[in-house]
């Protein structure tokens, strides 16, 4: 009877063992993707140089990438103490931000991502650069929603301002895509 027990007793805490033995190696497996993970998020997060923020609904920053500090020229602090509407030029004049702000109203209405062009400007002092805006929901593990923002220097429309004369032919096939690309392209002038 006690071998049978003993028997009995050293099976199960070897089917234990052997339990533990590989919860551990599950749990090490999801450590290391937790950390490949983290490190794409580095890499796409921090190492652009479009400028990538979080929002909340009175779009005070909550978070900011290493650009968005480098392009405002303020220490993280300060600016997560300011709204998205602070850095927007005053050269934008009133139509401007009006139409920034049927996007924004938009974006809280409707819940789907806008895009526009802003000119932004850090400190006082720094040129105002323009930007292409990207405003998106995101929702968070625990139910919060918060704004996703990308912002990417509009290099063409940078150059449009020093045209003095252009000429262009195109030739386009009958594609509803292409005729609106067109369009854009005709009227960024």
């Amino acid at each position: 009877f006690s071998l049978g027990i003993t028997i009995f007793t050293f099976s199960l805490l070897s089917g234990l063992t052997h339990h533990f033995v590989d919860a551990a190696k599950e749990i090490d497996r999801a450590h290391k993707k937790a950390i490949a993970s983290e490190g794409k998020y580095r890499v796409l997060v921090e190492g652009t140089n479009d400028l990538v923020f979080t929002l909340d609904e009175k779009l005070c920053f909550l978070s900011v990438n290493k650009a968005v500090l480098r392009e405002f020229g303020m220490p993280e602090k300060k600016l997560l103490e300011k709204t998205l509407y602070e850095f927007v030029s005053s050269g934008e004049g009133e139509l401007g931000r009006s139409v920034i702000g049927e996007k924004i109203r938009s974006l809280r209405s409707k819940g789907l991502p806008v895009t526009f062009k802003a000119e932004l400007r850090g400190v006082p002092g720094l040129e105002a650069k323009e930007y292409l805006v990207r405003l998106e929901y995101v929702v968070l593990d625990d139910g919060r929603k918060e704004i996703l923002g990308r912002a990417a220097a509009d290099q063409e429309s940078q150059l449009v301002r020093f045209i003095t004369s252009e000429s262009q032919n195109y030739v386009i096939g009958n594609h509803l895509s292409t005729a609106d690309e067109l369009s854009k392209r005709l009227v960024a002038c």
